[in-house]
């Protein structure tokens, strides 16, 4: 039997500004069926929002809104029931971290095969300048997960899914399977993120971090674990194996997924986690990129509240491994 499934509710700042009453609507009519059947993952903003609106008394019993929710909840709304309505939906409305955070969270979810849908309310610029609600687009297209971004799609996607299980349809079946993948980043030591390297190389710049890996063989042998985009692992691989490294020595570098398939999610949820310490991501400035807000997102999980060391080129990252390496020899001198 497949286990409960998985939908992300996200509700952008400028949604919420601006079509507060929109938020609070869609939640007192769907909120509780949608938590009776799945698990409904949020970003901390968002769910302390919806908090907001499930603890408010005045806001609860208010004709219109004590209607749409026994609607939902299929029972009259008393105070008893209340605390039942809301228990209800705390058990499996689950919060993740705040801003950026919570949305490289959710999209690596979605990366890795465990998220079956995403309500993603949002405004028409959103996904111009937010580079969170632009990955979630863009990897729900990638890997064929439906999406709802605006509240009228949602409003639509929630009554099918409640039109279907009222026929008695196991919910797991509303939802095309995934494959569940497990990102090497699970099998990282927690607490072990200075043991861990990750690289990343756009295409006109793979062959140049080629040449880095096998100038730099030596030093790279410091990290116990380095993780590396797929088409760039591969490379790195390759080379290191031709420049002498044992087969022990390559099996230190685990493949994420390509960075157009969300290899740069992957990596930069190990970041937030605290899974990896230092990043050399060479980056071509010179060239678009189709997966561009993907790698916005990781820039900004760097930028925000972490505290990794990042190298966006060869003698930056020359320089950084350097001066680590210096540091622990230092370290075991002492």
């Amino acid at each position: 039997m497949r286990p409960r499934p998985v939908i992300a509710l996200v509700a952008t700042p400028k949604f919420k500004d601006k079509h507060e009453k929109l938020l609070q609507r869609f939640v007192y009519e769907h909120l509780y069926t949608l938590t009776f059947y799945f698990d409904v993952i949020s970003t901390g903003r968002t769910h302390n929002e919806i908090s907001q609106f499930l603890n408010k008394e005045s806001e609860v019993w208010q004709d219109e809104n004590r209607s749409r929710i026994q609607s939902d909840f299929g029972r009259e709304l008393t105070n008893d029931s209340l605390q039942i309505w809301r228990q209800s939906i705390y058990d499996h409305f689950i919060k993740k971290n705040n801003g950026i955070q919570g949305m490289i969270q959710i999209a690596h979810e979605l990366v890795t095969g465990r998220l079956d849908a995403i309500i993603q309310l949002s405004v028409e610029d959103d996904t111009t300048v937010r580079a969170g609600s632009a990955v979630l687009r863009r990897e729900a297209n990638v890997h064929n997960v439906p999406i709802a971004s605006d509240e009228a799609t949602a409003h639509i996607f929630v009554q099918h899914w409640k039109d279907q299980l009222s026929k008695g349809i196991d919910a797991s079946s509303l939802f095309r399977p995934r494959e569940e993948v497990t990102s090497p980043c699970a099998a990282l030591p927690r607490n072990g993120g200075e043991s861990v390297l990750a690289l990343i190389a756009h295409d006109g710049q793979k062959q140049e971090m080629s040449r880095f890996v096998v100038e730099n063989k030596e030093r790279l042998l410091q990290f116990k674990h380095i993780l590396a985009t797929g088409h760039s692992g591969e490379l790195v691989k390759r080379h290191l194996r031709a420049a002498g490294w044992t087969d022990t020595q390559v099996g230190r570098i685990q493949l994420c997924h390509s960075g157009p398939l969300g290899g740069d999610v992957e990596i930069a949820n190990a970041v937030i986690e605290d899974l990896c310490k230092t990043v050399v991501f060479f980056q071509d400035p010179a060239t678009s990129h189709p997966h561009e807000a993907d790698i916005r997102l990781f820039e900004q999980a760097i930028l925000t509240g972490t505290q990794v060391r990042l190298a966006s080129n060869a003698e930056s990252a020359r320089i950084l491994l350097e001066a680590i390496d210096l540091r622990i020899l230092k370290n075991k001198s002492n």
